[in-house]
C-alpha cells in the first residue's frame, strides 16, 4: 500500500543519511576510520 512505499521511499532516503551522521559522530569521538 501507500504506507509502505512511503516508508520505503523514506528508509532508503534516511540510511545514507544517518551513515554520514554516524561517520561524523564516530570522527568526533576519534573512532572514525
Amino acid at each position: 500500500g501507500c504506507v509502505e512505499e512511503v516508508l520505503a521511499a523514506g528508509a532508503a532516503s534516511a540510511r545514507p543519511l544517518a551513515q554520514k551522521t554516524l561517520a561524523e559522530v564516530k570522527k568526533k569521538m576519534g573512532l572514525g576510520l
